[in-house]
């Protein structure tokens, strides 16, 4: 069974690695002889530690189409395989660059046993990190004038942009990602971006406490009853809505009309009510004595309680 190569970036370099079981494998033969050292050398070496290196022969198929056998170690033991050369046996060009890489697995192992944990300083932020600064970005543009939102996007991921040194927010050291969270919390909204706000009046400001009775405040419900809107002690908010939109240059006959008419419909109901009460008394006493209360209307007549049929 042959496998396909794939290439990867390891290191700002491109390897090939073979999916194997669900890991990463890469050929070593290429890496040795590109690093300009002998193959027959480190391929003894790695023969020699099979357990350390847990080596496999896959066979691959190769760029031209043929199937090659190919030595192959997992790729999580190639840092390893890196760390223990000798710089003085590669290339010259590529010497510093492997000089500066044993040196970074030197502080990493160090950082490691010694603090519990080692940074990347090239680790980007990862996707949940990306979503996290998407979300801030999203929040705060909602507080946009709506026609300007297309072009606050990019506005305030270029400003994190400046900020961060990078050419993209994706780019984003992880180190450097609380920093970009922070900096996107407290990023100001200003001028153009902000709906204007119309300065509030605060005359036409009525609360609950306007319409209570001056002697019912604690009584919440008190000011409903019809005579406490009669009441001069009481707050009258609908006049003085009028009042203040007539000040203001509104044309306010058409509430005026409608507000004089429930006044005086109130008025009215008001010198009914004891009359009402009086013949709500009346009726009661001649139900309980019996009696047959019978009062006339159009379609008819209607009565009530007693002790003889009626019929009408």
């Amino acid at each position: 069974m042959s496998t396909q190569l794939i290439p990867v970036v390891f290191h700002q370099d491109q390897l090939l690695i073979i999916n194997h079981e669900d890991q990463p494998y890469v050929p070593m033969k290429p890496i040795v002889k590109g690093m300009g050292l002998t193959w027959q050398r480190q391929h003894e070496k790695l023969r020699a530690c099979k357990d350390k290196f847990n080596y496999h022969h896959m066979v691959t198929v190769a760029k031209d189409g043929k199937q090659r056998k190919m030595f192959c170690i997992p790729l999580k033991k190639l840092n390893g395989w890196l760390f223990s050369i000798n710089p003085e046996k590669v290339k010259p060009e590529i010497r510093e660059k492997v000089v500066a890489y044993q040196e970074e697995c030197f502080a990493v192992l160090h950082d490691y046993w010694t603090k519990g944990y080692a940074v990347n300083p090239r680790a980007t932020i990862t996707s949940r990190q990306q979503y996290l600064l998407h979300q801030i970005v999203h929040q705060k543009a909602s507080l946009v004038v709506k026609d300007l939102r297309r072009e606050f996007y990019p506005h305030i991921w270029r400003a994190l942009k400046n900020r961060c040194h990078v050419a993209s927010y994706r780019d984003l050291p992880e180190s450097q990602f609380e920093e970009a969270r922070q900096f996107l919390e407290s990023f100001a909204i200003e001028g153009e971006w902000l709906p204007r706000q119309e300065k509030r009046d605060d005359r036409y400001n009525f609360p609950a406490e306007i319409a209570m009775p001056a002697d019912n405040l604690n009584q919440h419900q008190a000011w409903m009853y019809i005579a406490n809107m009669l009441n001069p002690k009481s707050g009258d908010p609908q006049l003085e809505l009028i009042k203040r939109l007539q000040e203001d240059g509104y044309n306010v006959d058409g509430l005026k009309i409608q507000y004089d008419a429930q006044r005086e419909a109130l008025r009215m109901i008001s010198e009914l009510a004891p009359q009402v009460e009086s013949l709500r008394n009346a009726l009661n006493g001649a139900l309980r004595r019996g009696m047959n209360v019978v009062w006339e209307k159009e379609g008819g007549c209607h009565y009530l309680g007693g002790t003889t049929n009626f019929k009408s």
